[in-house]
């Protein structure tokens, strides 16, 4: 899929990054993605069984995906902060009648974890209290929520029930430690199995056990494929 901007501070886009994220993300029917950016992780991954919305408060930044009209992906040019706080209410009645929401955030990050205090490496930051405050409404919201950030006190003090995860992320400035905090459990099952193994050569020989095995079951006879599909659904693996 194409990107909007070639490079994108805070982008997810380097390899082992967006990868590590997609393969914490359970199945979803609805993707929202509220600091939305560049949206790597929207176009890297397996599209939402029902639609996507991905929302910026920088202008700039909706009329260049805009320019690419994609199909079920919802833009909307406002404050993540206010949208989060007036969803949060429906996001409760999705997820009665069934819906499976998913809310990815990669907020500017907070300033004092960046290398370079004097750049400006966002159109919009956010202070401390503001992250404060999106973090009180994550934590409110009644749908699966993951965070991305640098490690930092602010968000450990926060969001100490959660799930994290960190790894090494390349960068342009260099080596960096990611850390994204979830609300749920480590998903059993994964929207997209694409990137599944912890660096590309895993994530290759992991691929060819998964091709290789797949052509065996694909040259069985209907009734032997038909006898192992009864039996792992009998063992509730399917």
């Amino acid at each position: 899929m194409k990107k909007p901007f070639q490079t994108y501070n805070g982008g997810k886009e380097s390899d082992g990054t967006y990868q590590k994220i997609i393969n914490q993300i359970p199945p979803h029917d609805l993707y929202i993605e509220p600091f939305f950016g560049n949206g790597a992780i929207y176009r890297y991954k397996k599209s939402a069984f029902i639609s996507s919305i991905g929302i910026d408060l920088d202008a700039a930044v909706i009329n260049e995906w805009n320019r690419l009209s994609l199909d079920n992906l919802t833009l909307i040019n406002t404050d993540a902060l206010l949208w989060l706080e007036l969803f949060s209410s429906l996001a409760s009645i999705l997820k009665n009648i069934g819906v499976r929401v998913l809310i990815y955030n990669d907020p500017p990050y907070p300033r004092h974890t960046w290398k370079n205090q004097t750049n400006k490496l966002y159109e919009h930051e956010l202070m401390d209290s503001d992250h404060e405050r999106l973090l009180n409404i994550l934590s409110r919201i009644n749908a699966n929520v993951i965070i991305s950030s640098y490690p930092n006190q602010l968000y450990s003090d926060l969001l100490k029930e959660w799930k994290t995860f960190t790894f090494q992320s390349q960068t342009r400035s260099g080596t960096a430690t990611e850390q994204i905090w979830m609300n749920y459990p480590e998903p059993k099952e994964l929207h997209d199995y694409s990137y599944i193994g912890n660096d590309y050569r895993e994530r290759e020989q992991l691929k060819g056990i998964v091709s290789r095995n797949v052509s065996k079951f694909k040259r069985l006879p209907d009734l032997q494929r038909n006898a192992i599909i009864q039996q792992l659904q009998k063992e509730k693996i399917l």
